[in-house]
């Protein structure tokens, strides 16, 4: 019998409660929550916004080759 009591409060209370409020009653996810581009640390393949379709820049100028602190034997060095 107990159960049943306590079964009904909690359903009463569930009814009670009701939706949570919202201006309409309805809640919605903001556009960028779910893009892991926009979060801190994004992962490799995420680009900076606005700049699709520009150019990649150069980020190293390593010229292969033999220098004199490498001690080559060719003489390759510039």
């Amino acid at each position: 019998m107990k159960a049943w009591v306590i079964c009904l409060m909690l359903i009463s209370i569930v009814l009670m409660a009701g939706p949570s409020s919202s201006e309409d009653g309805r809640k919605f996810l903001k556009p960028g929550l779910l893009n892991p581009c926009s979060r801190p640390n994004p992962p490799v393949g995420c680009h900076p916004p606005g700049s699709e379709g520009k150019p990649k820049e150069e980020v190293n100028e390593h010229k292969p080759g033999c220098s004199k602190i490498n001690r080559c034997r060719s003489g390759d060095h510039p």
